[in-house]
């Protein structure tokens, strides 16, 4: 059996290993996605999102993963309280067939989605403005609505990616 204090340096053990790995993330200035100590300074008013491509529930996604976006890290005004008015275009979506089986069906897709965002102050003058695509790979099935909700996945992963691509990079040029 095991020795009377075999649990205690077991757990000595692991919160030695905890407290280095913690320190070694700390000290590297290691940060959590989306998180800053700044980010009470931006607030955001969304004053549009438009739709450029052909597939209309692309709108819906979309507009429902910014507003949720903005909203959990509560981030999100009324415009006359909004430091910042956004202006969000998806420009286009691309898709693809990148593996295929011995029988030339697909097994994988990737789905591209080019998303502009356009950030303006409130004298509504452009402080930026950039455009944005993520690579997103999902399964296709023999089940067209599984290959539906298995595209509509990717597609709002692909949008969560791109507005933590976007904050970061906003916010990160707005400190220089």
């Amino acid at each position: 059996m095991y020795p009377k204090n075999w649990l205690i340096l077991s757990s000595l053990k692991n919160i030695i290993l905890i407290f280095a790995l913690s320190t070694i993330l700390i000290s590297c200035g290691y940060k959590m996605a989306g998180v800053s100590k700044d980010s009470k300074k931006y607030n955001y008013y969304i004053s549009s999102i438009v739709n450029k491509d052909a597939e209309s529930d692309y709108y819906n996604i979309m507009s429902e993963e910014i507003y949720h976006f903005f909203s959990n890290y509560g981030l999100l005004r009324k415009y006359t309280k909004a430091d910042y008015i956004l202006n969000i275009s998806l420009e286009d979506v691309e898709t693809d067939m990148i593996i295929k089986s011995t029988t030339a069906q697909s097994i994988a897709s990737q789905i591209v989605p080019h998303l502009k965002i356009t950030v303006k102050n409130n004298a509504g003058k452009v402080i930026f403005n950039k455009e944005y695509n993520y690579y997103k790979v999902y399964y296709v099935t023999s089940n067209i609505s599984t290959n539906i909700q298995n595209r509509y996945k990717a597609f709002r992963e692909a949008m969560q990616d791109i507005l933590l691509d976007f904050r970061s990079d906003f916010e990160s040029t707005q400190r220089e």
